[in-house]
């Protein structure tokens, strides 16, 4: 019987528990503070990218209206010719592979 006293003592308590509630409801509300901060954090970078494309983009868009209309009367000028240079001529050319060479240079026997 003094083996059956010694498992019950040892099974009968159960152990101490590692975190207590209070521990439990505080890393709740920590974790419930941190994904508020990344929320936040993340929708100012959203709203710092809009506010970078908005400033790199409006000064494309509106450099087209910066135009001023011609006079009325104004007779529109006949479109010139453009004087084109004329091109040098080639000074290469090309030619084809001269398998001959190869054998020349080697001192292999080449094939007939």
């Amino acid at each position: 019987m003094q083996l059956r006293d010694l498992v019950d003592t040892v099974t009968g308590d159960e152990p101490p528990m590692a975190r207590t509630v209070d521990d439990i409801i505080a890393l709740g509300r920590r974790a419930v503070r941190r994904r508020r901060a990344g929320f936040a954090s993340a929708g100012a970078a959203g709203l710092v990218a809009v506010a970078v494309a908005g400033v790199l983009v409006l000064p494309t868009l509106s450099a087209g209206r910066n135009i001023t209309p011609a006079p009325a009367g104004a007779a529109t000028s006949a479109p010139g010719q453009a004087a084109w240079p004329d091109p040098e001529p080639f000074h290469f050319t090309f030619t084809g592979y001269d398998a001959t060479r190869r054998c020349r240079s080697a001192r292999t026997q080449c094939p007939a």
